[in-house]
């Protein structure tokens, strides 16, 4: 937790949203600028602050971000609220991904079926490829590659929706009921207000998957254990952005399948 100091406490503003995560903090409110002068930088020296500007280059912002969020930084992100509607999509992405938190407005979480941001040029090593990480069902190993280099290059990432298929009607209720119950008990995982899951490994992915995968098949095993008949179930753990446009250079697909037989 960060405690700002201020040089005088009668601040004419209105605070609109305050959202908070670890070390990164994101203040939405009314007459930003006397905030700001009436900071006390001189205890606040250990705080990076961001003021956000519509001519700000996007893409130095998110990395500053980024970079602060791996080294465990304390960051204060404040935007008036006359701007916060016409923050970038992908901005309202990394505050949403990095804060588990929805935008209210644009209700990201409907429209996102899930993204992995990947700095090309670090993964690919400068190739301009948006198939380079456009993964079969099989090559798990090479997911894992690829969620490690995400997080090395300090880029959010996360895995979204389960879905349980090739099982009859019964068992996938089954299925399904218990990964809810066993999930909702899991840090690594959201649920939407569409019932939707979605899997974080932020900056730890290998052993955020681990974890989550693990859970999964304790639960998927003792439920076909106890069936009286032979079931071929799988559960896919998706990543596509299909709802979304290229986002700069920071676009890639994951897919994850798991299956029991």
């Amino acid at each position: 937790m960060i405690v700002l100091f201020l040089r005088n406490t009668n601040l004419k503003m209105n605070v609109i949203r305050i959202l908070m995560k670890k070390n990164l903090y994101y203040i939405e409110a009314s007459n930003t600028e006397e905030l700001f002068f009436k900071l006390d930088m001189s205890q606040n020296a250990g705080l990076l602050i961001l003021d956000y500007k519509e001519d700000e280059e996007l893409f130095d912002m998110m990395e500053v971000l980024c970079r602060a969020g791996l080294q465990q930084l304390p960051v204060l992100w404040i935007t008036p609220s006359e701007k916060s509607n016409q923050l970038p999509d992908a901005a309202k992405r990394y505050i949403t991904d990095i804060l588990l938190f929805p935008f209210k407005e644009s209700t990201l979480l409907r429209k996102i079926d899930g993204i992995m941001h990947i700095k090309e040029d670090k993964v690919t090593s400068g190739k301009k490829d948006s198939n380079a990480f456009r993964l079969s069902p099989d090559h798990s190993s090479q997911v894992i590659t690829a969620m490690e280099l995400a997080a090395r290059g300090g880029y959010p990432l996360c895995i979204i929706r389960l879905q349980v298929m090739n099982a009859f009607m019964e068992l996938n209720l089954k299925l399904l009921n218990e990964l809810k119950h066993t999930l909702r008990k899991t840090d690594q995982v959201l649920e939407t207000d569409l019932g939707e899951f979605i899997v974080l490994c932020p900056y730890t992915p290998l052993q955020g998957l681990n974890v989550v995968e693990t859970k999964i098949k304790e639960t998927v095993d003792s439920i076909i254990q106890d069936s009286s008949r032979t079931h071929k179930v799988q559960i896919n753990g998706t990543n596509f952005p299909e709802c979304v446009k290229k986002y700069d250079d920071l676009v890639s697909e994951l897919a994850i399948k798991i299956s029991y037989k």
